[in-house]
């Protein structure tokens, strides 16, 4: 999985819709190979209707959503960015790099860079 899209789904999960909630948590339960619990949420899901929703492949559903995301959102979400190399970190809050191991927990946070969508 992509990194903003990891970021995205770890950090602004909040700012998911009604039915990308639904969708990512049978994705999620899926992913955990929890069969039996998948196969009594598919057959609640299809009781429902809710099944009819899962309309792309996993990938292309955590794409959409963390695209739909950034720019209905672009104001509330902070990708916070390492100032030495450049990667996204792992939270908006972050002052350690995991991929080059920066660390600004020293520095003021004007040192940070902000990069947009």
């Amino acid at each position: 999985m992509d990194e903003l899209v990891q970021y995205i789904f770890r950090n602004y999960s909040g700012l998911l819709t009604l039915k990308e909630r639904v969708i990512w948590q049978y994705y999620l339960l899926n992913a955990k190979g929890r069969k039996d619990t998948v196969a009594r949420l598919e057959s609640i899901y299809k009781i429902h209707g809710i099944i009819d929703l899962i309309d792309c492949d996993e990938n292309e559903f955590y794409t959409n959503a963390t695209n739909r995301i950034l720019k209905e959102h672009a104001n509330d979400i902070y990708l916070n960015y390492c100032p030495k190399c450049g990667n996204l970190t792992r939270t908006p809050k972050a002052k350690q790099c995991l991929k080059c191991k920066h660390n600004w927990h020293d520095k003021s946070d004007r040192e940070c860079i902000q990069k947009g969508s």
